[in-house]
């Protein structure tokens, strides 16, 4: 925020900040909570993983090719053939 307000923001402008992070503790919310320009926001990311088979050619043979995962613990492909 400091190059930005001193390097290109013209005098009369105002410069805002955000911090995006996954979690914020309340040391965090505390820090940003002393600069009014300062915000924060947290966010969340949820995804479905599913099988999916393709048939690829691989110096003249056919292999499928898999992708699998659990729980978001692991995840990983592997050859079949």
């Amino acid at each position: 925020m400091g190059y930005a307000r001193t390097q290109i923001a013209r005098p009369d402008q105002a410069v805002d900040g955000l911090i995006v992070a996954h979690d914020a503790d309340d040391a965090l919310r505390y820090a940003v909570s002393a600069f009014p320009c300062l915000h924060l926001m947290t966010y969340e990311v949820t995804f479905q993983l599913t099988t999916s088979r393709a048939r690829k050619h691989f110096a003249g043979e056919t292999r499928s090719v898999v992708a699998s995962a659990s729980d978001s613990v692991r995840s990983g492909a592997r050859l079949r053939r």
